[in-house]
């Protein structure tokens, strides 16, 4: 529900952001654009910080915005305080940055800022995301388990410089909406905030052995990808066509989502299961599915495991949560035995919770097969899965 409520503010932000930048028809069309971005349907339906990190995107190109403009300190701090707000959110889409200094020069806006905005930006952006250091460096070191395990097109690149080429020359080839002139840098803002991104992370993976080039480490993209699309709207003459195009992208998006999967990953239906089956003393073995738990050190971490098993921990659930790895590759299969060991020593029913594959499911009917141990017939929650593992009396 969090994630849909900051989605929901992203829009909001997205519509008042193009309404600065161009007109409100403009921005209306972007807003519609936007959410008609199957990335952005995930993000909504998703756990993970990504819709609050696309909401801090937006209030910082907003905060950028106005401190181009007056150039004031009060301007320089709150712009410093909502980019340090999108490192500390996710690291990776702090790569607008890169948009953000580009505008800068390109509007001239770098001019208009005082001496004291200079010394707020060169003083407290470094120093609000220096606490976020030792988490980045963690993340670098860990930068693996964060390719996804389905892999990539690597051609998928292509798509967003094509489509920001495409729009430039159309707009230089017509005239603007209504001839109004855009201002300065905007172009420019705009272009680079959909370019930058997926770039990054497409050299990223090229450069390195990590796969990194995925649709959601480039989410911070998505708002300027959807002005692209409101700005093309925008040209067509007839108003009402051009909003019936923009419903249609949204109602044709909602129809035929790929992540259809997610709006039946019911935990609180799975939950309730597990509240009949389960005891305090019994084990509840959760494999949530989140890329991270590739790495079999997060495993054996509390705080991390609170993290990978979050979906199911969130709820008051009887039992000992114990995070499972992602798949039963050969490291995996290790902390998979010991788990079973744990199990079969203290003679108690476990649950075994997966998500989306019942790789982890299948393994330990397997390896149980043999014991005393029965386990019911599995039940799904939607892509969630619950199976419950019982001693039987010889």
């Amino acid at each position: 529900m969090s994630s849909v409520v900051f989605m929901l503010t992203a829009a909001l932000l997205l519509f008042i952001l193009a309404s600065q930048l161009f007109d409100r028809a403009t921005a209306a069309l972007s807003v519609l654009a936007f959410l008609s971005i199957r990335d952005v349907a995930f993000a909504a339906a998703d756990l993970r910080p990504y819709a609050p990190g696309i909401a801090l995107v937006l209030a910082s190109m907003l905060a950028l915005l106005r401190l181009a403009r007056k150039g004031r300190p009060g301007d320089a701090i709150i712009y410093t305080v909502s980019i340090a707000a999108v490192v500390h959110v996710h690291y990776l889409f702090a790569l607008i940055i890169i948009a953000h200094a580009a505008y800068l020069w390109a509007s001239g806006g770098w001019r208009t800022l005082r001496r004291g905005s200079w010394i707020i930006l060169g003083v407290g952006v470094p120093s609000l995301c220096l606490p976020a250091l030792p988490g980045l460096i963690d993340f670098a070191a860990r930068r693996e388990t964060l390719a996804s395990p389905f892999g990539s097109k690597p051609y998928g690149i292509l798509f967003v410089p094509i489509l920001v080429l495409g729009v430039l020359l159309f707009v230089r080839t017509r005239s603007w909406a209504d001839r109004r002139p855009l201002e300065q840098g905007t172009l420019a803002l705009v272009s680079l905030w959909a370019i930058a991104p997926p770039l990054f992370l497409y050299l990223a993976s090229a450069i390195t052995d990590t796969n990194v080039f995925q649709a959601r480490y480039a989410l911070s993209s998505t708002p300027a990808l959807a002005i692209l699309v409101g700005m093309v709207l925008r040209t067509i003459p007839t108003r009402i066509l051009a909003f019936g195009v923009a419903a249609s992208l949204l109602i044709t998006t909602t129809l035929t989502s790929r992540y259809s999967e997610h709006w039946v990953e019911d935990w609180q239906a799975a939950q309730r299961y597990i509240q009949t089956v389960s005891a305090p003393r019994h084990l509840l073995l959760v494999r949530a599915g989140l890329v991270e738990s590739q790495d079999i050190g997060w495993l054996s971490d509390g705080e991390r495991i609170s993290y990978l098993t979050s979906p199911l921990s969130y709820y008051r659930v009887p039992g000992e949560i114990v995070a499972l790895p992602f798949d039963a590759s050969r490291d995996a299969v290790r902390f998979l035995e010991t788990v079973s060991r744990r199990a079969l020593d203290s003679g108690m029913p476990f649950v075994v919770v997966t998500n989306y594959s019942h790789v982890l499911d299948d393994w330990f009917r397997i390896r149980f097969a043999t014991t005393r141990f029965e386990p019911s017939q599995r039940r799904d929650f939607g892509v969630v899965s619950v199976t419950h593992f019982r001693p039987q009396e010889r």
